[in-house]
């Protein structure tokens, strides 16, 4: 406790001017002490560390505490990237392309022991691109095989082009006659058909390329169909023709003609059938007029066990696209009459009585068809 303290003027061991120190001193300087004191724990409080915590650390436990915290300032800066303990890039994460710095610290837990750090150089990724893909081409229909080739050609500055992968979509899809093949350069589309069966005007192949990392495009080739012929079309014809002739008819008898229509009115439509080998029947190839060539008799053909109805497969050709129909043909049987040996007999009998039973007159008659014969009287 401070007192007041008075000095002679005529004392030599202190050097102190006489005079009075007044009360209040003591309550000022009493006044400092206590705020530096409130001071100190607020400082403790605003960053959770307890009073009594900071008066047990030694100076070496101080010295772990601020390196730690200076490395988990560091390392926190990539720690959503990285895995801090086997310094693994993390799954489905994509990097900046900038460079990235690792610090790395290797401690026993108390205070460390060696630290370092790591340049990690990210690449960027160089993307494939098209050299040599056009934009259209022109197949002719009748002249384009089934192994017409249309090449394409990509580079790519950090990918072998063997190891690039490619997918085709094509317009429209439901008859699409292309397929793909990869090659040294880039890749091959390639046609699957003979584009003479082809009646399609146009196709959009659209292509893409990846590198395992990026996928260019679609790039679109277009190809137009030329020239596409356009097949002959039956006018009169039923989906399964049926023709009725009866036996016994004329040579040379017509029986039907077909009619087509072909938009290329340039094209010469001829006729044709399958089997082309029957005995009674005949197409003509210019005209398409069906006519019997041979007589037929019905009973003779049915009771030996040949056949009455023949079916046939109605080819019209313009010498590259052809159309097809059937057609049934079958001989009618017509009842054949009876025939007598002799048209005049003679009966000669003596005059009797009424109601006598006649001598026979021996009639002979046949029936080609061997139906039972009646005789009638006039």
């Amino acid at each position: 406790m401070f007192k007041t303290i008075t000095t002679s003027t005529t004392t030599t061991a202190h050097h102190f001017k006489t005079e009075t120190y007044p009360e209040y001193w003591y309550l000022f300087a009493r006044k400092v002490v206590l705020m530096n004191a409130v001071l100190i724990i607020n400082l403790c409080m605003k960053y959770n560390r307890p009073y009594a915590e900071i008066d047990k650390r030694t100076k070496a436990q101080k010295r772990a505490d601020r390196i730690m915290a200076a490395q988990e300032r560091k390392t926190k800066v990539r720690s959503d990237v990285f895995d801090r303990r086997s310094l693994e890039c993390e799954q489905n994460r994509s990097l900046d392309y900038d460079n990235v710095v690792i610090y790395v610290t290797c401690t026993d837990g108390m205070q460390p022991s060696d630290e370092g750090h790591l340049m990690v150089y990210v690449i960027k990724n160089i993307p494939p691109e098209f050299t040599d893909l056009p934009r259209e081409e022109i197949l002719p229909q009748q002249s384009t095989s089934s192994d017409f080739t249309i090449p394409i050609v990509v580079t790519d500055a950090d990918t072998a082009t063997t190891s690039l992968s490619y997918a085709i979509n094509c317009e429209p899809s439901a008859s699409c006659p292309f397929s793909r093949t990869t090659t040294s350069t880039g890749a091959d589309i390639k046609t699957t058909v003979d584009f003479s069966t082809i009646q399609v005007p146009a196709f959009d192949i659209h292509v893409t390329v990846n590198d395992g990392d990026t996928t260019v495009g679609s790039n679109v080739l277009s190809v137009y169909v030329e020239n596409i012929n356009d097949i002959p079309v039956f006018a009169n014809a039923e989906s399964d023709l049926k023709i009725g002739v009866e036996e016994n008819t004329a040579v040379g008898t017509l029986l039907y003609t077909y009619f087509t229509t072909d938009l290329d009115s340039v094209d010469v439509v001829t006729y044709s059938w399958t089997p082309t080998t029957n005995s009674y029947f005949d197409i003509d190839s210019a005209s398409g007029q069906i006519s019997t060539i041979a007589e037929f008799d019905y009973d003779n053909l049915f009771y030996v066990g040949f056949a009455t109805s023949f079916r046939f497969v109605v080819r019209a050709t313009d010498t590259k696209d052809t159309a097809t129909t059937t057609v049934t043909i079958s001989i009618v049987n017509v009842n054949d009459v009876p025939t007598l040996s002799n048209t005049h007999y003679v009966l000669n009998d003596t005059e009797n009585v009424g109601e006598t039973l006649l001598s026979s007159p021996n009639i002979d008659a046949s029936d080609p068809e061997n139906e039972t014969l009646r005789y009638i009287g006039l």
